[in-house]
């Protein structure tokens, strides 16, 4: 009895060593480890001090004070996603397009309500904070 491997499975397995062989001596690879080592320390940073303004915000919330250090994790994370799309496009030469402005309402409390309720910043906290675990399964 004889067993007949497929061309074609040969042929892609030779392609597969072959770009396996020879990943590791591209530039681009290494531009992707920097971004991901760079991006995944700048996360944690972000995240821990991110909640350490939540935190105290909420301690403080009695006081008034704390909403505005909430908002101050809340502009962090905006700022940070930032510094993230700036990583990307200066390793990676990927240009990812910027989210619109905060539009701000006049008053305090249009200023309180648009603040609390933007949707980008809430978004770039969100996008930190499921970094984490994925930058773990990433180094692993």
């Amino acid at each position: 009895m004889q067993v007949r491997i497929p061309r074609q499975w040969v042929d892609l397995t030779r392609h597969l060593f072959r770009v396996v062989a020879r990943e590791p001596f591209r530039l681009q690879t290494w531009e992707e480890l920097a971004f991901f080592l760079v991006s995944s320390a700048l996360s944690y940073l972000i995240v821990v001090a991110t909640l350490v303004l939540w935190i105290a915000g909420a301690a403080l919330s009695f006081a008034f004070v704390g909403v505005f250090i909430l908002i101050m994790g809340l502009r962090l994370a905006r700022v940070s996603a930032g510094w993230e799309r700036g990583l990307a496009l200066h390793i990676l030469g990927e240009q990812v397009a910027a989210p619109e402005p905060l539009s701000v309402r006049p008053g305090l409390p249009g200023w309180l309500r648009s603040s609390l309720g933007d949707l980008t910043a809430w978004r770039a906290a969100f996008y930190f904070v499921a970094k984490l675990p994925l930058s773990l399964f990433g180094a692993w």
